[in-house]
């Protein structure tokens, strides 16, 4: 399912100008790092305007290590969301099954830990989000909709390894799931189940 969906997105991805490998790994990147900052200047709801060149610095100190190539890529990640008031199309994350450390790798970012799994569009209705760590620790657990509003943040203490969350999901085009788990530390498995 993930490969179909992958390859029908291929021409949306091509047509950003980023190379495919980039394109998906820096919208998990800057969904991961650079999201909570930037994503009010959807719209021009706020103003950040500068050549790709004189932000590589910004990016790299807020982003993390980067080649010219890799911050590129999080510069017109960051264009297109102003420009088109949504994340850039990566592949869906498969939800209507349990996921594991493997499925779950393409949507977790190496430098900060942090998941961003687009969930893609869910019928209005209660969820239930089943995360199981691979230790105890802390985490944050986002859920945001196509317009970047947020449905759901909470940080919480999953101390056995383990979590289990009622969510309440409004009519959106798209809903997106972040999980930070506060040290380095991967998901075991995650499971977003409709309950009503």
């Amino acid at each position: 399912m993930l490969q179909r969906t992958a390859i029908l997105l291929l021409p949306l991805l091509l047509a950003t100008g980023m190379p495919v490998a980039n394109a998906a790994d820096a919208t998990v990147r800057f969904a991961t790092a650079c999201a909570k900052c930037h994503e009010g200047e959807c719209s021009g709801r706020l103003s950040f305007s500068q050549t790709p060149d004189t932000t590589f610095t910004h990016i790299r100190q807020y982003a993390g290590p980067s080649d010219d190539a890799f911050a590129r890529a999080l510069y017109d990640t960051l264009e297109h969301m102003k420009s088109r008031c949504a994340y850039p199309p990566i592949p869906l994350a498969p939800v209507a099954h349990p996921l594991d450390t493997a499925a779950l790798a393409a949507y977790r970012d190496d430098w900060n830990g942090a998941y961003f799994v687009p969930l893609g569009r869910q019928p209005k209705g209660t969820y239930r989000l089943t995360v199981s760590l691979e230790r105890g620790g802390e985490l944050r657990v986002e859920i945001i909709d196509a317009v970047f509003d947020p449905v759901f943040d909470r940080c919480i203490d999953a101390a056995d390894g383990s979590l289990s969350l009622q969510l309440v999901l409004g009519d959106s085009p798209a809903h997106y799931l972040r999980v930070r788990p506060r040290d380095a530390q991967s998901i075991r498995s995650l499971v977003f189940e409709r309950t009503d």
